[in-house]
């Protein structure tokens, strides 16, 4: 990818309130620009905004991702829980108060955050959060092989108390090579389904773009480069991109190795870590969006690389809520397996008792990634 498309992510001037009208108008503008860099499986961007002269609304656009990825609407409330931490961030750099209510209109349960915002009698910022603020820009995802050098203490500490423990959260993390080889076999064997399900595989194919004029023009999805892509990698995404042809590599297993390659990096990092949350409401997938957020921007100011690896947990929150009989006798033999050694990885967790993980991610030190995801024009209704 060249510089001029990763430029487009550089961080806009933030606008200053005046007290006019056309002052809030920008400054809305900015929040709403902040929430949209927010992650999203697939780079989807399952979100739209609306807004007052005093709020801020963001909506869940379903039609973003139809796919059994986002059974549930599980990734989708993930990442617009991400998109309200970033606009939660920016306004409290630029001074303005915000107060969140979650599903504010019974009647449009689409709406599932509303940020009230309050200009007058602005409070200084702290340096640090503007440090945070620059990282809402810069932050994306590294598929490349870490550095299996083990994090620092601060940087350990810096993680786990990036997320907010007191509302039904918990960040655990792992470094033992043991550790990460038992969550490498059980990510890997759930990511099987992610190349022998029909529906899934063309889900990402439907999010490829293929080179730099497609990505300019739609600005969504995943480039070959910025999944790491290159070599054996472009040539088998672009041969298998036929679902009858994937279906015969398949005959030979290649839905095993690819699976086992898409999960490599989970052995070359400093640490796996696993958020989980006390519940299964919407409410709880967004407040888990809120945490992984605070989580990645922690990490890119502490100058770390992260890869989200969440296929085992979306399909583990859609057997748990929606019941085995969503998947093949064959696929429910794989995520058995894949799900009792991500139990056995993490003991300390009570799966059986409510506690569910939402954002499974590796961290450490990578190579500088060869390109980014951009994110559609943040317009917004009023």
């Amino acid at each position: 990818m060249n510089k001029s498309l990763i430029g487009l992510r550089e961080a806009p001037c933030p606008p200053v309130y005046s007290g006019t009208a056309e002052s809030v108008k920008k400054l809305i503008a900015y929040l709403i620009n902040a929430g949209a860099q927010a992650p999203s499986w697939y780079n989807c961007q399952p979100w739209k905004f609306a807004a007052t002269d005093n709020a801020i609304d963001i909506i869940l656009d379903c039609s973003r991702d139809q796919s059994f990825y986002d059974w549930g609407h599980f990734n989708s409330l993930l990442a617009c829980g991400a998109a309200l931490k970033n606009i939660q961030l920016a306004a409290k750099c630029r001074g303005i108060q915000t107060f969140t209510h979650f599903s504010p209109n019974a009647a449009d349960q689409a709406i599932v955050a509303r940020i009230g915002l309050t200009f007058e009698n602005p409070s200084p910022p702290h340096a640090i959060d503007l440090a945070t603020e620059q990282c809402i820009w810069t932050r994306h995802t590294n598929t490349l092989l870490f550095e299996n050098t083990p994090l620092a203490n601060n940087e350990w500490n810096s993680l786990i108390t990036s997320i907010n423990s007191d509302s039904g959260l918990s960040l655990h993390l792992l470094s033992s090579a043991a550790d990460k080889e038992k969550v490498f076999s059980a990510a890997a064997c759930a990511e099987q389904l992610r190349f022998s399900r029909r529906e899934l595989h063309e889900q990402l194919h439907r999010m490829i773009r293929w080179n730099d004029q497609q990505a300019r023009a739609d600005k969504t999805g995943y480039t070959l480069p910025s999944m790491g892509a290159c070599g054996f990698g472009k040539s088998f995404f672009r041969i298998t991109k036929p679902w009858k042809m994937m279906q015969l590599m398949n005959c030979f297993g290649a839905y095993k190795n690819q699976a086992q390659r898409a999960c490599q990096g989970l052995t070359h990092c400093a640490a796996i870590g696993l958020l989980t949350v006390k519940g299964q409401t919407s409410q709880d997938l967004l407040s888990g969006g809120v945490a992984l957020q605070d989580i990645w921007l922690k990490t890119t100011a502490l100058g770390l690389d992260l890869q989200a690896h969440n296929a085992i947990l979306q399909f583990y929150w859609a057997w748990r809520l929606g019941g085995a009989k969503l998947y093949s006798v064959k696929e429910q033999q794989i995520l058995e397996t894949a799900f009792q050694l991500l139990a056995e990885s993490f003991p300390s967790i009570n799966f059986d008792n409510g506690e569910m993980g939402v954002f499974l991610f590796r961290v450490g030190r990578g190579p500088s990634v060869h390109g980014y995801t951009l994110r559609q024009d943040s317009t917004y209704s009023t």
